[in-house]
């Protein structure tokens, strides 16, 4: 089912376990309804438990639970007992590790085995994950390695609430009404908003903020027109427009993701695969190369980047290095007054001296006119050094136009030393430099955001796709690496068979290096190739040897019928398994239970042989329930039962195949797993697969006599002895 087909049919209220409190922290986190359900039904458990208190385990359940209400089913439907879900759960975690999201590791959840009614979904599933295995064979491992460092990098889009507040920028409205829709769709979080009745109120805000945006529907504004940081628009104005900053903030949000995106669509173009290139057609390259030409012009932080425009890069230099270059430039000034009066000289006239001598006088009459005099004769020097150094600064921090009339009278013309700055005139210019900035920055994040903004929906469209490519990788490689194939599917027939199976939990140590798997065959039920000796019969009891192997057939068996009906492929050579309704799996106890624990038992049987669904059950030593004599009786008896129900499979493993085969006569085949000795090594020598129509002895005195031989210790050398001399008597 595709997502916006699954979002229309349910709403959050009909999801159990969320509540009107958890409903509103889920709308507010996300957004919308429509957000949330996509989270939840692509089982994004990162972004559910990044709300406080849903922890992991809340959210896995709220998960399942809309997938159950989607489809119909739940993990409990087919796979019935918690053993055999443990089964399954052991399987999901051997394919987590070639996932490359957690993503697609949380998904995998949602791949449960599905029962007949869902057939036609198994048949889907296999198919793609057949395609998914050939992928993976058709690919080097130089390019699977590639495909997969691109891989992890991607994440589900994150719809981040823009948080940001905006102090250098203010909205001022003439009319009530414009007014009042602003402050309803919540502008004001991001900056400042302002009711205005005249346009002289306007004049109040030009010397606080650096940029203004005026909707205006009343009064003639012409007069503003000389101001530019301000910006009149239409009543109209989208709130896109109006906060561009938003969609640059998207950007900003999935940077990296969006990159990795773009690169791994570009990769798969660059590889001669028609399966890798039929996900590449779904797309538009152009586009992905205008979306990373544009992801250039976007800082992570979701500000402009430097080269996306000269102009605001310049005034933005302006404004970063004025100060230190005014500092500088005062220094210098005062140090080449100094350097060129030290090689000065002055010349007093004869009138000049009587001057002088007149003024002593006086009481302030010398100083003053000694000061005209030094004016008369240095103040050209002086205005000469300024007008120099106020030229320097200009040609450093590329001033122009009326920029630069705004330098005018920074350094002092008067007769003083050492110069300083005019701090007034200093916080002007950084002043109508800043407005000129945000003006510029504010036209270029209109355009940038609305450019930006066509491309969204192609990237949500592109991430999900790859993230579902993520998942179809990873069951192809994971069907490569445990040698992997397609079973025969048909529900026609009740059973199971398969030739060259190998365990999927021995295969994995086989993988690390720590044995070799043994392949067998076995069958059990009605299927459309049976094996040599068996005859279609539904109900089986397997015996042999401790550490034969006979667990492990029983794990084998579960593993083929759950990635069966999960859709996946399976660890045998050859396999056909049929769709059943109820899988049970009961593994082997420890010791001999309690009288309450055999009641709840037979109770528990009693239900499996009642139902009426297709059915294989799988048991694993189910006389540790009670005594030996009474366990085969019992054992016996549910075969029976069982025997009689033609929409039911079973393997029982018992080591009371002998005394249970005298109860059921031939209702019932009884297989076995033999063991002829020991090797060097001390390890059984066992034929794996399964003999049918034979009867095996579990051959205790071979595992005394690997712990005889196998120990130092001469007590317990003795002890072993003794018990192989009473077992062979």
């Amino acid at each position: 089912m595709h997502n916006n087909e699954a979002i229309s049919r349910i709403s959050l209220d009909d999801i159990p376990k969320i509540g009107p409190k958890l409903k509103q922290k889920l709308l507010k986190h996300f957004g919308s309804e429509e957000a949330a359900l996509h989270a939840i039904i692509n089982a994004d458990i990162a972004r559910l438990t990044s709300i406080p208190l849903l922890g992991s385990k809340l959210a896995m359940s709220i998960v399942m639970s809309t997938y159950a209400l989607l489809e119909g089913i739940r993990l409990e439907t087919v796979l019935v007992t918690e053993d055999i879900r443990k089964i399954y759960t052991q399987i999901l975690d051997l394919i987590r590790p070639y996932a490359n999201t957690s993503f697609t590791r949380h998904k995998m959840a949602l791949l449960f085995p599905l029962p007949p009614s869902h057939i036609d979904k198994i048949l889907e599933r296999q198919k793609t994950f057949l395609s998914a295995k050939e992928l993976t064979n058709e690919l080097e491992e130089h390019e699977i390695s590639h495909i997969c460092s691109f891989l992890s990098k991607l994440k589900p889009i994150e719809m981040q609430e823009y948080k940001t507040r905006i102090t250098d920028r203010i909205l001022l409205t003439d009319d009530k009404a414009t007014f009042e829709r602003l402050l309803e769709h919540e502008i004001n979080k991001f900056y400042n908003i302002s009711f205005v009745e005249t346009p002289q109120e306007y004049l109040d805000y030009v010397q606080t903020y650096d940029f203004i945006i005026l909707i205006a529907h009343k009064h003639d504004y012409d007069f503003l027109d000389k101001n530019s940081n301000v910006e009149i628009v239409s009543k109209n104005i989208s709130e896109d427009e109006l906060l561009p900053e938003k969609i640059l903030f998207f950007y900003a949000s999935n940077y990296d993701v969006i990159l990795s995106a773009c690169d791994l669509i570009k990769l798969f173009s660059s590889i001669s695969n028609d399966k890798l290139l039929s996900i590449v057609n779904q797309f538009d390259l152009q586009q992905t190369s205008t979306i990373k030409a544009l992801m250039k012009n976007i800082k992570p932080s979701g500000d402009i980047a430097e080269e996306y425009d000269p102009e605001l890069d310049r005034l933005r230099y302006i404004l970063h290095e004025f100060d230190g270059f005014v500092s500088d430039i005062e220094l210098w000034i005062n140090n080449e007054i100094v350097n060129k009066l030290s090689k000065s000289s002055l010349t007093i006239e004869g009138d000049e001296i009587l001057n002088l001598i007149k003024a002593f006088g006086s009481e302030t009459g010398a100083p003053q006119q000694f000061q005209h005099y030094l004016k008369d004769n240095i103040s050209d020097l002086m205005t000469d050094i300024i007008q120099e150094a106020e030229d320097k600064l200009c040609d450093q921090l590329q001033f122009k136009d009326e920029e630069v009339e705004w330098l005018d009278n920074l350094f002092p013309r008067e007769l003083m030393y050492p110069i300083e700055i005019n701090q007034k005139k200093r916080r002007q210019v950084i002043d109508n430099m800043r407005k000129k900035f945000a003006a510029r920055k504010f036209q270029l994040l209109k355009r940038l955001a609305e450019d930006c903004k066509t491309h969204i929906s192609f990237i949500h469209k592109m991430i999900e796709a790859l993230l579902d490519f993520d998942l179809f990788f990873a069951i192809g490689r994971f069907a490569k690496a445990y040698q992997l194939i397609s079973p025969r599917i048909d529900a026609t027939y009740t059973g199971v068979s398969f030739q060259k199976g190998t365990n999927l939990f021995l295969k994995k140590e086989e993988l690390e290096g720590k044995g070799k798997v043994i392949p067998i065959n076995y069958v059990i039920g009605d299927v459309p190739f049976a094996l040599e000796g068996t005859n279609q019969q539904r109900i089986a009891i397997l015996s042999g040897a401790n550490s034969g192997g006979k667990s492990c057939t029983l794990q084998l068996i579960c593993q083929i019928v759950i990635l069966a009906q999960m859709g996946l492929p399976v660890p045998s050579e050859n396999a056909f398994s049929s769709i059943f309704e109820e899988i049970y799996y009961f593994s082997k106890s420890i010791g001999i239970l309690s009288a309450g624990a055999f009641e709840t038992t037979l109770k528990r049987f009693a239900e499996v042989i009642l139902s009426p669904k297709i059915k294989l059950i799988l048991v694993d030593e189910l006389e540790s329930i009670t005594e030996p004599g009474a366990g085969a009786k019992v054992i016996g008896g549910i075969l029976e039962m069982l025997n009689n129900n033609e929409r039911c499979c079973a393997v029982f493993i018992s080591h009371l195949a002998d005394e249970i085969s005298k109860i059921v006569k031939d209702l019932v085949r009884i297989d076995g797993i033999e063991a002829s000795g020991l090797d060097d090594n001390l390890e059984l020598i066992v034929d794996r697969t399964p003999k049918f129509n034979h009867l095996a002895k579990s051959t205790p005195e071979l595992i005394v006599e690997k712990l005889f031989r196998s120990t130092d210790l001469e007590n317990e050398k003795d002890i072993y002895e003794e018990l192989l001399k009473i077992i062979k008597k």
